[in-house]
């Protein structure tokens, strides 16, 4: 287990299981390489765990990968379709028979991380959005859409207090713990020094925050 891994308590690597749930729902249905399906990720306790089914659906090869904690959630996706495509980053002596799966642990050190893209950038600022904020005390939704917008800025749409729709503007690549704590609170947005006349047809003002 590498030292990332050691480094995160009981419950912060529940939390990345959850995460690593929750963006691989999409792969089950749409493949995240040529002819390679996400099957499911059981929870374990000493790394994060991924069903893949390579081939045809009647055909094929199913593996249970494993990678250490400590990884961006973002980045597996990429990281085991450069595995399937050919990248050997392990020894054939680590492979075991696991539920009638090839088992095979990754050395997450040795995988040349790819870019995640501005894609799986903003899903991540969207997932965390949507989680934890999904309705108010009266039961309002909080986010309501999005739009990717040029010069790599993701538009949110939330609900105000007044039952308005803001446009907060945010910058996909630097949306920190910071920014998004921000955008999710209401008191923080209601600043009107911050609101500036809506151009966008959905949204009744705009707020940007792409230079917090």
């Amino acid at each position: 287990m590498s030292s990332m891994a050691e480094a995160l308590t009981a419950a912060e690597r529940r939390q990345e299981q959850a995460a690593l749930c929750r963006l691989l729902l999409h792969y089950t249905a749409s493949p995240f390489a040529p002819y390679a399906w996400v099957r499911g990720c059981p929870p374990w306790p000493q790394g994060l765990r991924v069903a893949v089914h390579c081939g045809e659906e009647t055909e094929g090869i199913d593996f249970l990968y494993e990678l250490a904690f400590g990884m961006l959630p973002a980045a597996v996706p990429g990281a085991l379709a450069q595995v399937v495509s050919g990248l050997q980053l392990y020894s054939s002596s680590k492979v075991k028979d696991v539920m009638g799966m090839h088992h095979v642990r990754l050395d997450v050190e040795t995988i040349p991380l790819a870019d995640p893209g501005e894609g799986a950038q903003a899903v991540e600022v969207l997932r965390q959005l949507a989680e934890t904020y999904e309705e108010d005390d009266e039961g309002e939704p909080f986010l309501l859409g999005f739009l990717m917008r040029p010069a790599h800025t993701l538009r949110l749409y939330v609900n105000s207090p007044e039952r308005k729709v803001w446009a907060v503007d945010v910058p996909v690549s630097r949306t920190g713990p910071g920014l998004l704590g921000a955008v999710q609170s209401p008191g923080y947005l209601n600043n009107p020094h911050l609101h500036r006349p809506s151009d966008d047809p959905h949204a009744d003002v705009v707020i940007d925050l792409t230079d917090y």
